[in-house]
C-alpha cells in the first residue's frame, strides 16, 4: 500500500522547504517571496494578529529608500503604508522612514538606523516564527529540548564542587541549552 499524500517524503519536507526559501530571500533583502507568502496566508496570519506583512511592506520601503529609488518608494507607500492600517510601532517607523527619504540616508541622521542590514535578520526570524506558529510547530525543536534537559541531569566532577549551582557549559554549549551556564 502506498502512504496518503500527505504523509509522502516529498509532501512532509515542502512546507520546510519553502520556509527556507523565502528566509534566504529575506537574507539576500528581498521582501517578495515573503510578501507573497504572508499573501497567500493572510488569512491565518490575520487569526494570529501577526504584524508581519506591514513589516515586510515597510522594509520594502525602506530598500526602494536606500536604493535612492524616492519616486517609486512615494508611490510603494502611498499604496501600502498607510498609516490607519497599520500597527502603531509599524506606522511610527514608516513616519521617520519618510524622513529618511526627505532628508536623505546620510549615516548621521537620527532616522538612518532604518537602514540597518540588519533588520533584514530581524524580518527574516519574524518569519521564522510565524512559519512556525501557522505550521503548529514549537519555536524550539524537540531534539534541542531533550538535549538541554539530558545535558542539564549530567552529573559531572565540575558541577559536584559546592560553589557550582548550575552545570558549567562551554560557550557553544551555552547557547544550545538554557540550563547551562559559563565558566567565570
Amino acid at each position: 500500500r502506498e502512504a496518503p499524500a500527505e504523509l509522502r517524503p516529498s509532501s512532509v519536507g515542502r512546507p520546510l522547504t519553502e520556509c527556507r526559501r523565502v528566509t534566504d530571500a529575506l537574507l539576500r533583502q528581498d521582501a517578495g517571496p515573503a510578501l507573497q507568502w504572508c499573501e497567500r496566508e493572510r488569512h491565518r496570519l490575520a487569526k494570529l494578529r501577526s504584524p508581519l506583512k506591514p513589516q515586510l511592506r515597510l522594509q520594502h520601503f525602506l530598500a526602494l529608500v536606500a536604493a535612492g529609488a524616492a519616486v517609486e518608494a512615494v508611490e510603494y507607500a502611498r499604496r501600502h503604508l498607510q498609516p490607519a492600517g497599520l500597527p502603531e510601532a509599524v506606522a511610527e517607523e514608516a513616519r521617520r522612514g519618510m524622513a529618511l527619504l526627505a532628508l536623505g540616508t546620510r549615516t548621521s541622521l537620527p532616522h538612518a538606523s532604518l537602514l540597518d542590514p540588519g533588520r533584514w535578520r530581524r524580518a527574516a526570524d519574524r518569519f521564522g516564527r510565524d512559519f512556525l506558529r501557522l505550521a503548529g510547530a514549537p519555536p524550539t525543536p524537540p531534539l534541542v529540548v531533550a538535549l538541554a534537559a539530558g545535558v542539564a541531569a549530567l552529573k559531572t566532577p565540575f558541577c559536584s564542587l559546592p560553589e557550582h549551582q548550575a552545570p558549567r557549559c562551554s560557550r557553544d554549549e551555552a547557547e544550545i541549552s538554557p540550563f547551562c551556564s559559563l565558566p567565570e
